[in-house]
């Protein structure tokens, strides 16, 4: 991934060694405490493993309730896109895809060839449809639910949770887990196949709040961790005073940083815990540059915007000299040759050696930034807006999204390079 290869080059090694340690300590966990321990990471992770390594070729038992959009999509991934048309005027849905017979697959598909792999994929779809739940055991929903999901399990698995199954905590595979991860995937993709983090974490806060057994206290957050002198009343005192203030039109950021710095062990669980609009709604201050270069501060002991920069501004030349030739290369140079001063100049050369770094590594640009459109991925994306004549040095606007959520308040002091260093931060830190 192109994220990965930016950290590794400009990230200051102290930070990047964070960011191994919380990933190294995620995986950990993940293989070797149970399967519920920690935090939602882990369940969002054995969850999207499933979904990523085959978000629509193995599909689910649950087949007979896609839309035609979802078959549309199935045929896509299949590479069978060229007959979404005929599907969707013949109006073929999940129930009608599985009663499809021969005969009937040759008036869709003229060519052999075509019939063959169909055929083929279809027959590998209803094989997997009942992989993990009996054909005597239909889905009845769980316990009634207020959230955007509704969960239906087996029998057998809703038997298991109201009973507590240690099976369900247990540190190895078995039918019970194995079966909830199903029914939960089969959840997810009802809704879409290309869930966000906020349908993850809304999905697993369903689940814990209706069998709160699943809930573990190692890591998890659920127990509140502070600095010495502090209790929960002096945290949620902290917390108002620091949303009060980051709102106001001139905040005091000295009142800010202090409740940061006091209220910094119990914010990094709270982020392991939440979506990244709930992270910014309850710590709205994590949106001005000031201080979530502050918060950067706090959790990696250095001055990441200003070592990203240093470390940008030794690569920027060779960046230049080895990124192909294109329009935005062109439009950059125009900008670089305009400069007025010196100082301007080698600010702007940063900012062109963060633009032109996909292209060096002949990766999708939009996985670093967009000009002048949504981000495309739900990753840290730098967002240039307002830019003259299509030059994104010449942006009037930046700020960074993950998640179709804005994470960075552009006060007009935001430049690229500072973006770059807020999206490196927010990859390792904020969920994603």
């Amino acid at each position: 991934m192109l994220n990965q290869q930016l950290c590794i080059r400009t990230i200051p090694d102290k930070l990047l060694c964070h960011m191994v340690d919380a990933t190294s300590s995620r995986r950990a966990r993940a293989t070797n405490s149970s399967f519920w321990s920690c935090s939602l990471w882990e369940i969002r992770s054995r969850i999207r493993k499933r979904l990523g390594s085959a978000p629509m070729s193995s599909v689910h038992r649950m087949t007979n309730l896609w839309s035609v959009d979802n078959v549309c999509s199935w045929l896509k991934v299949n590479g069978l896109e060229a007959f979404t048309t005929t599907f969707i005027e013949n109006e073929i849905d999940g129930a009608t895809l599985l009663g499809l017979s021969e005969r009937m697959c040759e008036r869709i598909f003229p060519k052999i060839k075509d019939q063959v792999r169909f055929m083929a994929i279809l027959s590998t779809l209803k094989e997997k449809e009942n992989e993990f739940v009996p054909h005597d055991e239909p889905d009845v929903p769980a316990k009634p639910t207020t959230g955007s999901f509704q969960l239906r399990f087996p029998q057998f698995l809703i038997n298991s949770l109201n009973n507590k199954d240690p099976d369900l905590k247990s540190h190895q595979r078995n039918k019970a887990k194995n079966a909830l991860v199903q029914a939960l995937y089969d959840t997810l993709s009802l809704q879409t196949m290309y869930p966000t983090h906020i349908q993850y974490v809304d999905l697993m806060r369903m689940l814990l709040m209706q069998y709160p057994f699943l809930r573990e206290k190692c890591g998890s957050g659920y127990a509140l961790e502070m600095h010495d002198g502090e209790d929960e009343h002096s945290i949620q005192h902290h917390k108002e005073a620091m949303k009060v203030e980051a709102l106001k039109q001139r905040p005091n950021y000295n009142l800010i940083i202090n409740g940061m710095v006091k209220t910094q062990k119990y914010r990094a669980n709270f982020i392991q815990e939440h979506s990244t609009a709930a992270v910014l709604e309850e710590f709205p201050c994590l949106r001005h540059p000031l201080l979530i270069l502050e918060e950067m501060k706090l959790v990696s002991e250095v001055d990441v915007d200003k070592q990203v920069v240093v470390n940008l501004a030794k690569m920027s030349k060779n960046i230049l000299d080895k990124a192909p030739k294109s329009a935005l290369k062109d439009k950059c140079l125009v900008v670089l040759d305009a400069s007025d001063t010196e100082e301007e100049r080698r600010g702007q050369i940063v900012n062109t050696a963060v633009l032109l770094l996909p292209s060096v590594f002949k990766e999708d640009p939009q996985q670093l930034f967009v000009i002048d459109k949504e981000p495309v991925f739900p990753t840290p994306t730098i967002v240039l807006t307002n830019c003259k004549n299509g030059n994104p040095l010449q942006s009037s606007a930046i700020t960074v999204k993950m998640d179709d959520t804005e994470i960075l308040l552009d006060d007009g002091s935001v430049d690229i390079s500072l973006a770059l260093a807020v999206a490196f931060f927010t990859l390792s830190y904020l969920p994603s």
